[in-house]
């Protein structure tokens, strides 16, 4: 076998491609026994890894392989689609979603146009938190990893082309350190290493492998050879049994990617190496119908999820019942999918007149276009005063009166700030420095209106800037710049007696606020106490989710509880574990403030139903009291 025949049509690896969608689908549909459903994607890779090498590696070998050539190709293969997706995607939310979750549906727009969308999925959602994973376009993640794979591999086999001996060792050694990552940050960073190029790459390269033995002579007569062809028939059948046991025994606890992941990944590669030269298991996978769904398959994952996802954040009360939704919109799914396969994909493919500077420059506007489309979006939060104005003209009654809220905010500002003047108390009182962002407004003020036998000092620094503030100290600088602003913190944080630090906790940064607190406590030998966050649907897309599905506004606390961020709580529990592992730094969790985890209700209001958070996390004036004293509880 040459080159050039590892590149003959195979049905089979469309009937794999098939397996692998269905089980995604079925698990984005709720089907609790398809509980490993996920696996799918990593088949997806591996298959992936093995066509694009093939290609590359016969275009190196008779020298016709060009970059500009391999890009348009994938120009072709990857964005119609995926444009059709966006399109589709843009009217739902408009009709289901609210304005905080259409404002995140813009942001992963933005995210999806660069072939970022994994990294931003890894900074805001939790793949396997059912109370985050409904973002309409959380699974072109997989397509950003598989771009990033295509912008540097073909670069990697143009320089290796030269020697079969380097590219088999550097397929072998970028898979070796790819897994190694991958199972270490499956337990030490697991959202992280689920996104990632770094730790996928092994299952790509898989592929890889694959297509460099099939282009052996030594290994195609291994293949070819009748003696052989019983052992490769029932490895084949071992191999395609394990695949599909794969969705039913792996779940979400399971470490992935991993060494676990290793089973249903090498599965695959043998697979796809050996199954054209079985007779059993290669017409199971070329029969018709699984050729057919593999032809599609594309479409298929493309399009399922912007469709299941608006059943489950529009149809959020129910539980059971969403399973079914979904299901029955499988066929309007396969319809779209066929559709696209007949009238876009395949035409655009087979278009010889398309001019490559032209295809380039037309996918190049149009990506900028949607992700205008995504930052307006994201500036308009989700075209919030549209849908408020639409619905108030409609008799709705809002949760809050925001311009109400935060100008009593502005008036008591006028008591408290310049909030960075030297601490002037009697000895014997508490001074407490705040160092935070807005959250660290909230405690400033919250603590400077009920201050007794403290006083309060506030000084804004973001969890991006904190990073900052210990460089700048170590090197001797009295302050840090930080947002254009010049912050002396130098004689504050020798007066203090008691450091607090609380800011908005991202993925990215706690554990900046973690080093930050570290580093403080040493070398100032201060008391420290770090404070958690949490947030929630702002107020405004909440009240608007109450009057489109008819909310008993009697149980509110129970309402609020389910429309958390948790994916903010995950970050903010995360670094609470850091701190309770450290043991000398104070903690103090902010979301038992609001929440009552046992009974499950988060108590946004008071008595009179008047708010305390006037967007989605920031206080009202009317909750600085019950707050100040909160903190001061935990840090005195």
């Amino acid at each position: 076998m040459n080159r050039s025949e590892v590149l003959k049509y195979r049905p089979e690896i469309d009937g794999l491609r098939a397996i692998s969608v269905m089980s995604v689908i079925i698990y984005h549909a709720g089907v609790s026994a398809i509980s490993g459903g996920f696996i799918g994607v990593d088949v997806f890779f591996v298959i992936s890894g093995f066509l694009i090498t093939s290609i590359i590696m016969r275009e190196l070998d008779n020298g016709s392989f060009s970059l500009y050539s391999f890009y348009e190709r994938r120009a072709k293969r990857i964005l119609p689609p995926l444009f059709i997706t966006i399109l589709i995607t843009l009217p739902l939310a408009f009709f289901f979603l609210i304005p905080s979750q259409i404002k995140d549906v813009g942001q992963s727009i933005v995210a999806v146009s660069f072939f970022l969308s994994n990294y931003f999925f890894y900074l805001e959602t939790d793949y396997f938190n059912q109370f985050n994973n409904n973002a309409p376009l959380l699974h072109t993640w997989s397509l950003a990893v598989e771009e990033q794979f295509y912008l540097i591999f073909p670069l990697l086999m143009i320089m290796l082309s030269k020697s079969r001996r380097m590219i088999i060792t550097s397929f072998f050694l970028i898979a070796a350190f790819s897994l190694y990552f991958a199972h270490s940050g499956a337990i030490t960073s697991p959202n992280l290493t689920f996104y990632s190029i770094h730790t996928r790459a092994w299952e790509l390269i898989a592929g890889s492998i694959c297509a460099f033995f099939m282009s052996c002579n030594a290994f195609s007569k291994y293949l070819d050879s009748k003696r052989n062809s019983k052992n490769l028939e029932i490895i084949a059948i071992a191999c395609l049994v394990i695949i599909i046991a794969s969705f039913f025994f792996f779940d979400k606890k399971t470490l992935h990617p991993s060494l676990f992941t290793l089973v249903p990944v090498l599965a695959s590669a043998i697979l796809i190496t050996i199954s054209g030269h079985t007779y059993f298991c290669k017409k199971i996978l070329s029969n018709t119908v699984l050729v057919k769904i593999g032809l599609i398959s594309y479409g298929l994952y493309l399009f399922h999820n912007p469709l299941f996802s608006s059943i489950d954040i529009y149809f959020d009360n129910l539980v059971d019942e969403k399973i079914y939704y979904k299901l029955m919109l499988i066929l309007p799914v396969f319809l779209l999918s066929i559709a696209s396969y007949l009238y876009v994909e395949k035409p655009i493919r087979k278009y010889r007149n398309i001019k490559p500077f032209r295809l380039i420059a037309t996918s190049s506007v149009c990506l900028l276009l949607f992700s205008s489309v995504g930052l307006l979006i994201h500036k308009t939060n989700g075209f919030r005063s549209f849908y408020v104005n639409k619905l108030e003209s409609a008799g709705m009654e809002m949760l809050v009166d925001v311009e109400s809220e935060r100008a009593r905010i502005l008036k008591l500002r006028e008591r408290y700030f310049p909030s960075d003047q030297p601490f002037d108390c009697e000895d014997g009182c508490s001074k407490i420095l705040l160092l935070g962002d807005s959250f660290g407004n909230d405690a400033y003020m919250s603590m400077s209106t009920i201050a007794s036998h403290w006083q309060v000092r506030y000084i804004y620094l973001d969890d991006e800037c904190m990073a900052d503030f210990i460089a700048a100290d170590m090197e001797g600088e009295p302050g840090i710049k930080c947002k254009n602003k010049d912050v002396i913190a130098g004689e504050l944080l020798k007066q203090a007696t008691n450091v607090v630090i609380t800011a908005k906790w991202q993925e990215s940064t706690y554990q900046a606020g973690f080093d930050l607190a570290r580093y403080i406590e040493s070398s100032y030998q201060k008391e420290i106490t770090l404070v958690g966050s949490i947030l929630f649907t702002d107020l405004a897309s909440l009240s608007i989710k109450a009057w489109r599905s008819d909310m008993d506004l009697q149980k509110l606390p129970e309402i609020t509880y389910k429309y958390q961020r948790w994916d903010r709580v995950r970050i903010s529990d995360k670094l609470k574990s850091a701190v309770k592992q450290q043991g000398t730094i104070k903690w103090i969790d902010k979301k038992h403030f609001f929440c009552d985890y046992r009974k499950e209700t988060c108590n946004l209001f008071d008595e009179k139903r008047e708010p305390l958070i006037w967007d989605n996390a920031h206080l009202t004036s009317r909750a600085y009291a019950a707050y100040g004293k909160f903190l001061a509880d935990g840090v005195l």
